[in-house]
């Protein structure tokens, strides 16, 4: 069953330091001491081909992400301020989490040149949540390879935190609205099928490969 879409926040840029810094963050903080992404998905590049990567971010990862940024939002962080604006605890950076897009891309086919990225943050996830970002190849021509980029947070089967419904912030969406983030569909744990997964963050990025035959 698929929800509403709440209002979103969007922007565009053609050039992206910010996110490359996000990924580095995202990568030196990483729960393998700083080594590549485990990156799955096809060895083919063409259009259908996915890629996924799962992480949960610690709270360590997250005040190291915000003192690289600077970023001083206490929702990310102080339990007391995110429960004052509704949510069930402090909530995930969305950039953070956008930032396992390039992960994925650049652990996939190293060399690549992020070109764009358009971002639109759909619904918030709580620290400790587990989140899984999804990248799938929609057009190629020659070097440059459009993606579809979406991070979603798949229920889990337990609570996340004490007092909130599976897969649940706890808190009012981004428009107010707790339920305003689309249901999509998201890949099972092995013979588990499909599970339901609240949308997060979701956009289109377009990469430069080092090399136009790279993974025919």
């Amino acid at each position: 069953m698929l929800l509403s879409v709440c209002r979103s926040r969007s922007y565009k840029s053609t050039a992206w330091p910010a996110l490359w810094h996000a990924a580095w963050a995202s990568r030196a903080c990483s729960s393998t001491g700083g080594q590549a992404a485990r990156v799955e998905g096809a060895t083919k590049l063409q259009p259908g081909a996915t890629y996924t990567l799962r992480k949960v971010f610690s709270e360590a990862e997250v005040r190291a992400f915000l003192a690289a940024t600077g970023d001083a939002n206490p929702l990310h962080v102080d339990a007391a301020a995110a429960a004052a604006r509704g949510f069930a605890g402090p909530i995930l950076p969305g950039i953070l989490m956008a930032s396992l897009f390039p992960a994925i891309i650049g652990t996939a086919f190293p060399g690549v040149l992020y070109a764009t990225q358009s971002l639109s943050f759909r619904s918030p996830a709580l620290l400790g949540q587990e989140v899984e970002a999804q990248v799938c190849v929609t057009k190629r021509s020659g070097s440059r390879v459009t993606f579809s980029t979406r991070c979603v947070l798949v229920h889990p089967t337990r609570d996340a935190m004490a007092g909130t419904s599976s897969g649940s912030t706890g808190a009012a969406g981004l428009n107010g609205d707790s339920s305003s983030a689309p249901a999509v569909a998201a890949a099972g744990d092995p013979g588990q099928g499909v599970v339901k997964a609240r949308l997060l963050v979701d956009g289109i990025a377009m990469a430069i490969l080092p090399d136009p035959r790279a993974a025919e």
